[in-house]
């Protein structure tokens, strides 16, 4: 319900007074008090204020929409007058008291009208028979007056009918209007549960990306920690290789020294001992 009533029992703030905000403000104003509550109480990063940031939604679905602001302030101005008007139980105005007791006033005033009237015709129909010499006929008088008083009980009742009719019109549409209202409230109140339902699923969507994220990193991980293993046990097989290649290449060259030199040696010392030795 986006009019809270300021007379049901207890004294509610209105929806300017829960933006903090006078009912002077700017739309600016009201855009910019309604983003710095809706900051300081949403529940993400107040625990202890979703029923304060409901509020603060309510009010700004009330007063950020134009037609809707002017509603509101109507049935504020109505207020303050039924309050003026008169009061309930305890002292605290009535709203729907103010207006019977408004339409009591209306129709005691209008009985005096016809009781003025009526007497209005009565002397006027004195008068008029003075003046003509008394020579009305008693019947014709009185017939003249029931005519004269029906017709003006006629008009009266037309009167106080139109204004009932008026009036039955007004509650119907007042009615109609509070019913808008908690259509738009039940609206507003899925919408925030929607919202909020979206939000716990992107939340679980992420976590579950991240997750997965973590899953492909850690594999990816593992497999190039066995590439390297891998890389790492071939080169030493390698180096093993060369290792073992490069040492057989040494023996048998060493040992192919050793045998030159022994030749050498031995074709040395044949030429010491001459031919005749």
């Amino acid at each position: 319900i986006f009019f809270r009533p300021l007379f049901s029992g207890c004294l509610m703030p209105t929806h300017y007074e829960t933006l903090g905000i006078s009912r002077k403000a700017s739309a600016a104003e009201i855009k910019a008090a309604y983003r710095k509550k809706a900051l300081e109480n949403h529940p993400d990063k107040n625990p202890n204020g979703e029923a304060i940031f409901k509020e603060i939604t309510k009010a700004y679905g009330v007063l950020g929409n134009a037609s809707e602001k002017a509603t509101y302030d109507m049935e504020l101005e109505r207020e303050v007058q039924a309050r003026q008007m008169g009061s309930g139980v305890g002292g605290v105005p009535r709203f729907n008291r103010a207006e019977r007791e408004a339409f009591r006033k209306e129709e005691a005033n209008l009985m005096e009208k016809i009781l003025e009237q009526d007497k209005y015709l009565r002397e006027k129909a004195r008068r008029e028979a003075n003046r003509e010499g008394s020579n009305i006929n008693r019947a014709e008088f009185d017939q003249w007056y029931k005519d004269c008083a029906r017709r003006q009980a006629g008009e009266d009742s037309e009167e106080v009918q139109r204004r009932r009719e008026e009036r039955r019109r007004q509650e119907e549409r007042d009615r109609a209007d509070q019913e808008a209202r908690r259509r738009r409230l039940r609206e507003i109140e899925e919408e925030l549960q929607q919202q909020k339902e979206a939000e716990k699923a992107r939340e679980r969507r992420e976590a579950e990306e991240a997750k997965l994220r973590d899953g492909d990193f850690e594999r990816a991980k593992e497999k190039l920690l066995q590439q390297l293993r891998e890389e790492e046990a071939l080169f030493v097989a390698k180096t093993r290789e060369l290792e073992d290649t490069w040492e057989a290449r040494y023996r048998k060259e060493m040992d192919q020294q050793r045998d030159n030199f022994r030749q050498e040696c031995d074709r040395v010392r044949s030429m010491a001992d001459g031919p005749g030795t």
